[in-house]
């Protein structure tokens, strides 16, 4: 069984090559605690490569088409990093196979791979991401252009994303947090809210 300093090893990987303050190891974590709900209220627990899922999940956003890397620049990067951690050969592999088809638009065609897509687009309408997305945008840590475009991002994906998901977990996490993040950013943000009005989880 992985352990948890080994976890923690992976999530590192954050801080070595950053994404962006959206995608931190905070949003890592809380995947990989939607990784642990989604095996328990599925009973998927001895269904699946946890050890791959849970490395896969604390590495997810290593490979991602909005970064401003080559997707092979990505993959040689992770790929260093993994060849110093003391992992199976075996479990690097799998959990690369996992963590890359996570992204909106892939297809998910292991049970592992659809655990992995679930938890990460549970977190997309996390409120805790619009406060750290602001305060990332006061503190020069991002772009304020950036941090609109991700609001209009989740505008033109938010219901299609609904309709993705692999578990019926899933989709009542998903609506759940959509809805708070909503009203979060209608309350709140009110200046932000205009670039996602349009679109209302309550009528999902």
């Amino acid at each position: 069984m992985v352990k948890k300093k080994q976890l923690s090893r992976c999530l590192e990987y954050h801080k070595l090559y950053p994404f962006d303050p959206i995608h931190d190891i905070k949003h890592h974590q809380r995947v990989l605690k939607n990784v642990s709900i989604l095996l328990e209220k599925e009973n998927l627990k001895h269904k699946v490569n946890t050890d791959a899922l849970l490395i896969a999940a604390c590495l997810h956003d290593a490979i991602d088409e909005k970064r401003a890397e080559s997707i092979v620049i990505q993959f040689d990067k992770l790929t260093y990093f993994l060849n110093k951690i003391e992992l199976e050969k075996k479990l690097k592999s799998e959990a690369v196979r996992i963590l890359k088809e996570h992204s909106f638009g892939k297809k998910q065609d292991t049970l592992e791979q659809k655990v992995l897509y679930d938890s990460d687009k549970i977190d997309y309408s996390n409120k805790k991401r619009v406060d750290f997305g602001v305060d990332s945008v006061k503190r020069g840590r991002m772009s304020n252009k950036k941090l609109r475009f991700y609001f209009k991002l989740w505008a033109k994906r938010a219901s299609k994303v609904l309709s993705t998901l692999h578990f019926e977990t899933s989709r009542h996490l998903y609506v759940k947090n959509s809805i708070m993040f909503y009203r979060y950013v209608e309350k709140i943000y009110p200046i932000y809210f205009p670039l996602i009005k349009k679109i209302n989880p309550s009528k999902f």
